[in-house]
């Protein structure tokens, strides 16, 4: 659909975004910067900015302060949140779909090959030190856990409803529920 849209250059990252991640406050202002840095830099092998460790592997330090922080290079990470440019579908291309029917967490990993093909196998994802984004899957449900744990199953997408999660979320304000998930340390590892 971004492809599509007459403006799609027109802005400064999209963000991929899994149901169980909740943005930190002023993420949109880091990322900007960051690609702005990145550019800056000309680390033209850079397609994706996410958070460490966000699953990054073979992570080296870069030496260079990226939107006021210290960051790792390297390859792979967990597509729960990524920032990518708006040019990433026609630079990196598109996932062949049919390789993916059947599968609930395959996509990231399809990617990874396109990626490492098209940067020459060079590390083409930043990880920033700046928490742009807490984990809550342990607290609100997470859909692809839950389907990849009941995969083509009767009643899967029964199971990917946490009403009870719902109810007691609906009792918090927002900063109540942003200290609760900003106090549990297992929110903040990833």
């Amino acid at each position: 659909m971004h492809e599509q849209d007459p403006q799609k250059d027109s802005f400064d990252f999209l963000l991929f975004l899994d149901n169980d991640i909740i943005l930190s406050p002023g993420y949109d202002t880091v990322l900007k910067n960051a690609w702005e840095d990145v550019k800056k830099y000309n680390m033209k092998d850079i397609k994706i900015i996410t958070q460490l460790p966000g699953g990054i592997t073979s992570a080296s330090i870069c030496n260079l302060q990226i939107a006021n922080g210290n960051c790792k290079v390297g390859y792979y990470g967990g597509s729960g949140l990524w920032s990518v440019r708006p040019n990433f579908f026609r630079e990196i291309g598109f996932l062949d779909l049919k390789r993916l029917v059947g599968h609930n967490k395959k996509h990231d990993q399809e990617y990874w090959k396109l990626l490492a093909s098209k940067t020459g196998n060079k590390p083409y994802i930043l990880g920033l030190s700046t928490k742009l984004g807490l984990h809550t899957g342990s607290m609100v449900g997470s859909v692809c856990n839950v389907l990849t744990k009941h995969p083509a199953k009767q009643g899967a997408l029964e199971k990917i409803k946490f009403p009870h999660v719902d109810e007691e979320i609906d009792k918090l304000t927002f900063d109540e529920f942003y200290e609760k998930i900003c106090s549990n340390e297992v929110m903040r590892k990833w």
